[in-house]
C-alpha cells in the first residue's frame, strides 16, 4: 500500500483546488518560509483523524478554512482527500484504490467519507488501525516531535515507545475499564443505600398491608349494607313519584282545554289585526306614491333652472371667443413680419465671415513651419546633452580610477607598515601563549575537584527525593481514603435527597398528589406533616410512634382545597390521603386535671412541646400531639397511665405506646435506620460531614501541593547540578582541548614570521607597478576634459537659436488666437439668430393652432345652445302632468283613513276577551308548576341516590337492585352500619395501596439484590481485564523497547559515522510507568546524557531515535516536516542517504529547504505564494540521471 495522491481545496492557504501525486521513493516539497509547505503536512494529519486544532497550529476549527486575502473572499468549506493504492490488501476493504476524505464547514458541521460514502471519524481511525498510518503511528514526523524528544522528561518520552509498541489501545481499554470500575463502585454504594432503606421500610409496610386487608373486609360488608339501604330509599321515592305524575296529567288536560279557547279567540283577533295592517299598508303606499310625485316635481323644476343657467353661460363664452379670435389674427400678422427680418440679418452675417476664415488658415500654416524647425533644435540639444553626459561620465570614471590607484598605493604602504608591527606582536603572542598554558593547567585541576563535590551533592539530593516521594505517596493514600469517604457520604446524601424528592416511604396517594396536581400548580398543599416538623434526634422514635400514619397527613389552608384533592384522587384512582385543613382543625389540649403529671420524674413533656413546626401551623401540632405525653421509659409510662386512669396516650423514647383504655404496644424493632422524621436531619448531618471531609481534603491537597512543589524544587536543583556537572565535564574537556590548541599555536607562530617576510617583498613589486598605472590615467583625464569643453560651447549656440524660434512661435500664436476669438463671436451670433428665427416660426404656428381651436369651440357652443332650448320645452310640459296626479292621490288617502278608524274599534273588543282567558290560564299553569316542582324534587332525590350509588359504589340502579340483600329490620341494619364504621375508624389511617406497595417493594428488593450480585461479578471481571491489559502492555513494551534499542544503536552509528548509543529505563522494575533516558557517545567523545550534547548532536540523536522507531514499526508512507533543519550539510546528506535506503519499504514525503535532501528526491513540488495569502504548486519530476522531466 502507498499514497497515490492528495487533493486540497480551501484548507488554510490552499484556496484553489490543488492535487499532489506521489509515487514510490522520495517526494520533496520545497519553498520559501511562509509559503504554505507545512500546511500540506497539516492537511495529511487532519484527514487521518487529528482532532487537536492546536496540533494543526490553530485555535478553533474554523482556522483550517481559507480565511480570504486582499483579493479573495473567505471560503465556506475546507476539503482534503487522500487516495491510497490498496493492491496489497493492507486496508480491510475489497478495493484496489481507497479514498479517504474529510470536510468542514464554517457552520461547524463536519463530514467524513470513505470511497465517497459518508462515515464516522471512528470508522477512519479503525480503518488505519495496525497499518502504521493512523494518527498515533509515525506516518507524520515533524520538527515538533524532534523538539519533544529533546525537551521532554524521561516519563514523557515514554509515549513514543508506547505508540511504537501499539499499546495505546490497551492503555485506553485499561482506562475505560478503570472508569467502569469506578462507576460500578458508585452504583454498588448507591445500591447498598437503597437496600438499607428498603429493608427498613419492609416490616412496617407489611403491618400496613395486613391492616389494609382487614379494612377491605369490613368495607365490603359495609358497602353491601349501605347499598341495600339505598335501594329501600329508591323504592319509596319511586312510589311517591307515581302519585305526583297522575296529578300532573290531570292539570295538563285542563290547561289544554283552556288554551284551545284562547287560541280560537286569538285567531279572530289576528284576522282583525291583519285587516288593519292591510289598510295601513295601502295608506302607506299612497303616501309613498304622493311623496314620489312631489319629489319628481321638485326635480323637474330644478332641471329647468339649471338649463336656463347653462344657456346664459354659453352666450357669455361666445362673446369672449369672438374677442380672442380678433386679437390672435393681429398677433399672427406681427409674427410674420418678425420672421422675415430675422432671416435677412442671418444671411448678411454669413457673407461677412468668409475673409476672416481664409486669413486664419494662412497663419496656422506658418505656425506649423516654425514648430517643426523648433523641434529640430530641441532634438539636436538632446543629442549634445547626451554626448556631454558621456564625456562627464568618462572623466568621472578616470578620476575614480586615479583615486583607486592612489588608495591601493596607500594600502600597500600601510600593509608594509603593519607587517613590521605584526612581527613585534608575534613575539609578544609567544610569551602570552606560554602564560596561558600555565594558567590552563591550574584551572583543569580546580574543575576536577569541583566535579567530585557535585557528585557528592547529587547523591544527597537523591536521598531527599526518595524521602519526599514516600511523603507524597502517604499523602495521596490518605487523600484517596478521604475521597472514598466523601464519595460514600455524597452517595448517601444523594440517595436521601432522591428519596425525599420521590417521597419514598409515603403512601401512593401522597406521592401521586405531589407528582401531578401540586407540581403543576393545580392544587395548593402546604406540605406533609413529616416534612413540616423539626424533631430533635433523641425524640424521633417517640414522635414517629406517636404520630403513626399521621406523619403522612397533608396540611391545607382550607377544607375546600382538601375536597378538591380528594376528588382528584377519586377521579384518577390514585389512592387515599388524610388532610388537615387549617380552617376546620380544633386544637387538642391536655385537660387541667392531668397537667400535674407533666412534672413527674421521667416525664419529658407533651409531644407538641418537644418538637417544632413551620411558623403559622402550630394548630397542627396541638391537633396531632397536644394530648400525647412523652416519657423516658416504660415503667415511667405505666405509672403515668395509672395516675391518669388510663385516659392518656403515653409514648416512651424507645417507641413503646400505652393507649387510652390500658392497652400497650412495644418490643424490638428490626431496623434502626432513619425514619421519615429523621430524613431531613440526617441530610443536614451528612452535609456537615461532607463539608468537614472537603475541608480535610483541601488541607491534604495543600500539603500535597507543598510536597510536590518541594519535589519540583529538588528536581530543578537536580537539573541545575546536572547542568553544572555537564558544564564542568565540558569545561575539563575544553581545557584539555585548549591546551592542545595553545601548543599548536606556538608552532604556528614561526610559520607566520616567515610568511611576513615573503609578503613584504611582494608589496614592494606591487607598489612600482601601481605608480606606472597612475601616470597613464592622468594623461587620459586631461584629454577627456578638453572634449567636454567643446561640447558645452556647441550646446550654448543651439540653445540661443531655440530661444529665437520660441519668440516667433509665441507672437504668431497670439495673432491666431485673436482671429479665432473673432470667428467664434460671429459663430455665436449666427447660432443666436437661428434660435430666434426658430422661436418666431414656432410662435406663429401656435397662434394658427389656437385660432383654429377657437373657431371649433364656437361651433360646439351653438349646437349645445339649441339642445338646451328643446330640453326646456319638454320640462315645462312634464310639470303640468305631475301637478294633476298629486291632487288625485290626496283624495284617495282621505277615504282610507275612515276605513282604518272602523277596524281599530273591533280590535279593542277582542282584546278584552283575550285578557280574561289569559288570567284563568295563568292560574292553572301556576298550579301545574307547583306539581312539577314536587316531581322535580323527587327526581332530584332519586338522582342523588343513584349518584351516590355511582360515586360511592360505582353501581347503576339496576346493578344495585341485583346486589340488594333481604333485610330483616332497617333499624338492625343501621346499627350494624354504625358499628362497622366505628371499627373501621378504630383502625385509624389505612393505606389502601399498602398490599400493592408491599409486593412492589419486595419485588424491587429482590431485583436490587440481583443487581448487586451482578455488579459484584462485573467488578471481579473488570479487575481481571485490567490485570490482563497490564500484562499485555508490559510484554509488548519490553519487546518493542529491546527492538528499538538495537535499531537505535545501528541508526546512531550510521548517522554519526561511528560512536554508540543506548536507551535506559529509569525504573526497570515498573515497565508500565518507567521513563526512558537517552545515552549517546558521538565519535571521539565520552558516553553522556542527551542534555549534555551540542544542539546539532542532540537533533541528530533525536532523528536517529525516530528512524529507529520507524524501523521497528514501519509505515507504508512517512511524511517528514523539516526534521533536518538543525543539521549541517554533511549530516543532511547522510540523513538523506539513510532515507533513500528506507524507500524499499516506505514511501517518503519530505518537506525541506536543504540542498542535500532535494538532491536525494525522485520528485520535487515547489510551493509558492504568487498571490499574497494563496499557496500554489509547481511540480518537477527527476530521472535517475538527475535530469528534469
Amino acid at each position: 500500500m502507498y499514497l497515490k495522491s492528495l487533493e486540497i481545496h480551501g484548507f488554510k492557504s490552499f484556496a484553489d483546488k490543488t492535487k499532489l501525486e506521489f509515487g514510490p521513493g522520495i517526494t520533496c516539497i520545497v519553498g520559501p518560509n511562509g509559503s504554505g509547505k507545512s500546511n500540506i503536512c497539516d492537511a495529511l494529519r487532519w484527514v487521518l483523524g487529528e482532532q487537536s486544532i492546536k496540533s494543526l497550529r490553530g485555535s478553533k476549527l474554523e482556522d483550517v478554512i481559507f480565511n480570504g486575502s486582499e483579493k479573495r473572499k473567505p471560503l465556506g468549506m475546507a476539503d482534503v482527500t487522500l487516495v491510497f493504492d490498496n493492491t496489497s490488501g493492507l486496508l480491510p476493504l475489497a478495493f484496489d484504490e481507497v479514498t479517504v476524505s474529510r470536510r468542514v464547514y464554517r457552520s461547524g458541521e463536519s463530514e467524513f467519507l470513505i470511497n465517497k460514502v459518508p462515515c464516522r471519524l471512528k470508522d477512519i481511525q479503525e480503518l488505519f488501525n495496525d497499518t502504521g498510518v493512523g494518527k498515533e503511528a509515525f506516518a507524520i514526523i515533524g520538527q515538533g516531535q524532534v523538539d519533544a524528544i529533546l525537551s521532554s522528561r524521561p516519563e514523557e518520552r515514554r509515549a513514543l515507545f508506547e505508540e511504537a509498541a501499539g499499546i495505546i489501545r490497551y492503555r485506553n481499554r485499561k482506562l475505560e475499564a478503570a472508569r467502569k470500575l469506578e462507576s460500578t463502585d458508585v452504583n454498588l454504594n448507591r445500591l447498598q443505600d437503597l437496600l438499607f432503606e428498603i429493608e427498613q421500610n419492609l416490616p412496617p409496610l407489611k403491618e400496613e398491608a395486613q391492616k389494609a386487608q382487614q379494612h377491605q373486609q369490613w368495607s365490603r360488608e359495609l358497602e353491601a349494607l349501605e347499598i341495600s339501604l339505598t335501594c329501600l330509599d329508591l323504592e319509596k321515592l319511586s312510589e311517591n313519584r307515581e302519585k305526583v305524575l297522575v296529578k300532573e296529567q290531570q292539570l295538563e288536560k285542563k290547561i289544554w282545554e283552556q288554551e284551545s279557547s284562547h287560541a280560537l279567540l286569538t285567531t279572530e283577533w289576528e284576522q282583525g289585526q291583519l285587516a288593519k295592517q292591510q289598510l295601513e299598508e295601502r295608506q302607506r303606499k299612497k303616501q309613498e306614491e304622493l311623496f314620489r310625485l312631489q319629489k319628481e316635481l321638485n326635480k323637474n323644476h330644478s332641471d329647468m333652472t339649471i338649463a336656463k343657467d347653462r344657456v346664459a353661460v354659453i352666450q357669455e363664452r361666445e362673446g369672449k371667443l369672438q374677442e380672442e379670435i380678433i386679437h390672435n389674427q393681429a398677433k399672427l400678422l406681427q409674427l410674420e413680419k418678425e420672421c422675415c427680418d430675422r432671416q435677412q440679418e442671418y444671411d448678411e452675417l454669413v457673407i461677412a465671415g468668409s475673409p476672416q476664415q481664409e486669413a486664419l488658415t494662412d497663419g496656422e500654416q506658418k505656425f506649423s513651419a516654425y514648430q517643426q524647425e523648433l523641434a529640430q533644435c530641441q532634438e539636436k540639444e538632446e543629442q549634445l546633452k547626451d554626448a556631454l553626459f558621456d564625456a562627464e561620465q568618462k572623466l568621472v570614471s578616470l578620476n575614480n580610477k586615479q583615486l583607486e590607484l592612489q588608495f591601493e598605493l596607500r594600502n600597500i604602504k600601510q600593509q608594509s607598515l603593519r607587517l613590521k608591527e605584526n612581527a613585534a606582536e608575534n613575539e609578544l603572542r609567544r610569551k602570552e601563549l606560554q602564560e596561558q598554558l600555565e594558567l590552563n593547567g591550574s584551572e583543569l585541576s580546580e574543575h576536577q575537584g569541583r566535579l567530585q563535590q557535585l557528585k557528592q551533592q547529587q547523591k544527597e539530593l537523591m536521598e531527599r527525593k526518595k524521602e519526599l516521594e514516600q511523603q507524597v505517596s502517604s499523602l495521596r493514600s490518605e487523600m484517596e481514603q478521604v475521597s472514598q469517604a466523601k464519595h460514600s457520604v455524597s452517595s448517601r446524601i444523594r440517595v436521601l435527597e432522591e428519596m425525599r424528592e420521590s417521597l419514598e416511604g409515603y403512601h401512593a396517594g401522597v406521592r401521586n398528589l405531589f407528582r401531578n396536581p401540586v407540581a403543576n400548580g393545580e392544587l395548593k398543599i402546604l406540605g406533609v406533616v413529616g416534612e413540616l416538623l423539626k424533631v430533635p434526634s433523641q425524640y424521633e422514635r417517640a414522635i414517629e410512634t406517636a404520630l403513626g400514619n399521621a406523619v403522612q397527613n397533608l396540611v391545607t389552608e382550607t377544607d375546600e382545597e382538601a375536597q378538591r384533592a380528594i376528588q382528584w384522587l377519586k377521579k384518577e384512582k390514585a389512592g387515599r390521603a388524610t388532610f388537615l385543613p387549617l380552617n376546620t382543625l380544633k386544637p387538642r389540649k391536655l385537660a387541667k386535671e392531668y397537667q400535674p403529671l407533666l412534672g413527674e420524674d421521667g416525664v419529658l413533656g407533651l409531644a407538641s412541646e418537644l418538637v417544632q413546626i413551620v411558623p403559622g401551623l402550630e394548630i397542627v401540632l396541638d391537633y396531632l400531639l397536644g394530648t400525647i405525653v412523652v416519657v423516658k421509659d416504660l415503667p415511667v409510662g405505666r405509672a403515668v397511665a395509672r395516675k391518669s386512669r388510663y385516659s392518656l396516650k403515653v409514648v416512651t423514647l424507645d417507641g413503646d405506646v400505652l393507649f387510652p383504655g390500658g392497652s400497650l404496644t412495644g418490643g424490638s424493632r428490626q431496623s434502626m435506620g432513619t425514619g421519615l422524621l429523621g430524613r431531613n436531619r440526617e441530610i443536614g448531618e451528612q452535609k456537615n460531614k461532607l463539608n468537614k471531609l472537603e475541608a480535610k481534603q483541601a488541607e491534604l491537597q495543600q500539603l500535597l501541593r507543598d510536597r510536590e512543589q518541594q519535589q519540583k524544587d529538588l528536581e530543578i536543583e537536580w537539573q541545575q547540578l546536572q547542568e553544572e556537572t555537564g558544564k564542568l565535564a565540558l569545561g575539563i574537556e575544553s581545557r584539555e582541548a585548549e591546551r592542545q590548541r595553545l601548543e599548536q599555536e606556538l608552532l604556528n607562530q614561526d610559520k607566520i614570521t616567515e610568511l611576513g617576510l615573503w609578503e613584504e617583498e611582494q608589496l614592494q613589486v606591487q607598489e612600482a607597478d601601481l605608480q606606472l598605472q597612475l601616470d597613464e590615467v592622468e594623461k587620459q583625464r586631461t584629454a577627456a576634459a578638453v572634449h567636454k569643453e567643446k561640447l558645452r560651447q556647441e550646446l550654448q549656440q543651439n540653445h540661443a537659436r531655440e530661444e529665437l524660434l520660441n519668440q516667433k512661435v509665441r507672437s504668431l500664436n497670439d495673432r491666431l488666437t485673436e482671429q479665432k476669438v473673432l470667428l467664434a463671436s460671429q459663430r455665436e451670433k449666427l447660432k443666436s439668430l437661428e434660435s430666434a428665427l426658430a422661436y418666431a416660426r414656432q410662435t406663429r404656428q401656435e397662434a394658427l393652432d389656437a385660432l383654429e381651436q377657437m373657431e371649433q369651440e364656437l361651433a360646439q357652443l351653438a349646437g349645445q345652445k339649441a339642445s338646451l332650448s328643446l330640453t326646456l320645452a319638454q320640462l315645462e310640459e312634464q310639470e303640468l302632468q305631475l301637478v294633476s296626479e298629486c291632487q288625485q292621490l290626496e283624495n284617495e288617502q282621505k277615504h282610507l283613513e275612515a276605513e282604518l278608524v272602523e277596524a281599530q274599534t273591533g280590535l279593542r273588543s277582542l282584546d278584552a276577551g283575550l285578557g280574561r282567558l289569559s288570567k284563568e290560564l295563568k292560574e292553572l299553569k301556576e298550579e301545574h308548576h307547583q306539581v312539577a316542582m314536587q316531581l322535580t324534587r323527587l327526581e332530584v332525590e332519586w338522582d342523588n341516590a343513584v349518584s351516590r350509588l355511582q360515586e360511592k359504589f360505582q353501581l347503576t340502579w339496576e346493578e344495585a337492585k341485583a346486589r340488594q340483600l333481604e333485610l330483616i329490620s332497617r333499624r338492625v341494619v343501621e346499627n350494624r352500619v354504625r358499628t362497622l364504621k366505628k371499627e373501621i375508624d378504630a383502625l385509624g389511617l389505612v393505606n389502601p395501596n399498602a398490599t400493592v406497595e408491599y409486593e412492589r417493594l419486595e419485588e424491587r428488593y429482590r431485583f436490587l439484590k440481583t443487581q448487586q450480585e451482578d455488579l459484584l461479578e462485573a467488578r471481579k471481571g473488570l479487575f481481571k481485564i485490567i490485570d490482563e491489559m497490564e500484562k499485555i502492555m508490559g510484554r509488548r513494551f519490553k519487546e518493542t523497547f529491546e527492538e528499538v534499542e538495537i535499531a537505535f544503536q545501528d541508526v546512531f552509528t550510521y548517522l554519526f559515522d561511528g560512536g554508540k548509543a543506548t536507551l535506559q529505563l529509569t525504573d526497570a522494575d515498573n515497565l508500565l510507568e518507567s521513563g526512558i533516558d537517552i545515552i549517546a557517545q558521538p565519535p571521539g567523545k565520552k558516553m553522556q546524557n542527551l542534555s549534555l550534547l551540542s544542539g546539532g548532536e542532540r537533533a541528530l540523536t533525536a532523528t536517529a531515535l525516530l528512524f529507529a522507531l520507524l524501523k521497528v514499526k514501519p509505515s507504508p508512507f512517512c511524511v517528514l516536516d523539516e526534521i533536518e533543519s538543525n543539521l549541517d550539510d554533511v549530516n543532511v546528506e547522510r540523513v538523506a542517504q539513510f532515507i533513500r535506503e528506507f524507500t524499499e519499504q516506505t514511501q517518503f514525503i519530505v518537506v525541506s529547504h536543504r540542498q542535500g535532501t532535494m538532491e536525494a528526491a525522485d520528485a520535487l513540488y515547489g510551493v509558492t505564494m504568487e498571490e499574497k495569502g494563496v499557496s500554489r504548486l509547481i511540480s518537477v519530476k527527476l530521472t535517475p540521471t538527475g535530469e528534469v522531466v
